[in-house]
């Protein structure tokens, strides 16, 4: 019996022996046969984009360092050297100026770099966005790069397509670095991209203002205690006045329930107050808009700290205000919140908070 068993198990094993050739043979025949059709099957192989990115980062920076423009340009797209070759050096000669001394440290991200991908007809494009926290003259900033490892679709367009620079804050989504971010955004957009480059800030205080407003609206709209409170107030108005706050976006959030905000865009500049203290600086913004909500009419008053390396705990939102919006303007409910916005500066000695003038 047990000779049986025996001889049992080495025909089996021959026969998975058999199967496991075949299969082999029948894998190789694809490949061949794929490959006769201009098919590389091993270039959709999983590719390491987090390498990819960060050998890419390396030579930026080490470019960067040694203020060499031509390595970077180098780098850039067929594409884009041939359409935007001025353009670019414009951008270079900007953003080596933020790093005369060649100290740029850089630290690898916490999380994997975005990859895109797109197919057509057995042609691929990927697009892979490295974003590192780098620093440089005891200044933190965000180093972004658009960079297209494949492009069977359009083969003019492999390389690195965007590369900009912003100071680095922990509020990211607020006041110039939101524009980086949304710049970033378009020259990664596979399916719209923004015209290639170097980010240079360009930027006003009524489009920041415009921004902000915006989130105001939305987080209003959707009754979001997350956005206004925490994300958007300054660090500091938190940690000094939290429960006041909270107390606070409950009214404003019971005044706005109907979800259905408008605002109209400001028809001048915005007041804005400024300081500098060495080679820190704050800026204050202080608009006020016409908006409306539920059929009536308010002005909708806010102090915006967009830069505050002053003071980095307050950057964002420090203050918000609301009244009905009657045609004469000169409402008490209107005089008191003019009053209480035109009370606001650099120095933060208006406290922070909500006013709804009633």
């Amino acid at each position: 019996m047990e000779q049986r068993n025996s001889h049992n198990d080495v025909e089996l094993e021959e026969a998975e022996r058999v199967r496991r050739l075949a299969s082999a043979l029948v894998a190789l025949a694809c490949v061949v046969l794929l490959a006769s059709c201009g098919f590389n099957p091993v270039s959709w192989l999983p590719r390491d984009d987090g390498q990819l990115s960060a050998d890419r980062m390396a030579e930026i920076v080490e470019a960067v360092n040694s203020q060499d423009a031509a390595a970077l340009k180098g780098m850039f797209t067929e594409y884009a050297l041939t359409k935007y070759s001025a353009e670019i050096d414009d951008g270079l000669e900007y953003l080596l100026s933020l790093f005369p001394d060649g100290d740029v440290v850089w630290e690898d991200p916490e999380y994997r770099p975005n990859a895109s991908y797109a197919y057509d007809d057995r042609k691929r494009t990927i697009v892979v966005g490295g974003l590192y926290d780098v620093s440089s003259g005891g200044k933190d900033y965000w180093l972004y790069f658009s960079y297209y490892t494949v492009n069977d679709i359009d083969p003019a367009n492999v390389g690195v397509y965007g590369i900009g620079v912003a100071p680095r804050t922990e509020r990211a989504s607020s006041g110039p670095e939101g524009v980086f971010f949304s710049w970033t955004g378009s020259v990664s957009d596979l399916h719209d991209n923004g015209p290639p480059g170097v980010y240079i800030p360009d930027y006003d205080n009524v489009e920041l203002s415009d921004r902000m407003m915006d989130n105001i609206a939305e987080d209003l709209d959707t009754q979001d205690d997350v956005g206004l409170r925490l994300d958007a107030f300054t660090e500091y108005a938190q940690t000094q006045y939290p429960e006041a706050l909270d107390d606070e976006v409950d009214e404003l959030f019971t005044l706005f329930s109907d979800g259905d905000m408008v605002w109209e865009g400001l028809a001048e500049e915005p007041e804005v107050r400024v300081a500098a203290d060495g080679g820190n600086e704050a800026i204050l913004l202080l608009p006020i808009y016409r908006v409306s909500s539920g059929g009536r009419e308010y002005w909708l008053f806010f102090a915006d700290f967009t830069v505050n390396t002053i003071d980095p705990d307050n950057l964002g939102l420090y203050a918000v205000g609301v009244a009905p919006r009657t045609e004469s303007e000169d409402s008490p409910q209107e005089t008191a919140l003019f009053a209480w916005a035109d009370s606001f500066d650099v120095d933060a000695s208006t406290p922070t908070g909500i006013l709804i003038a009633e």
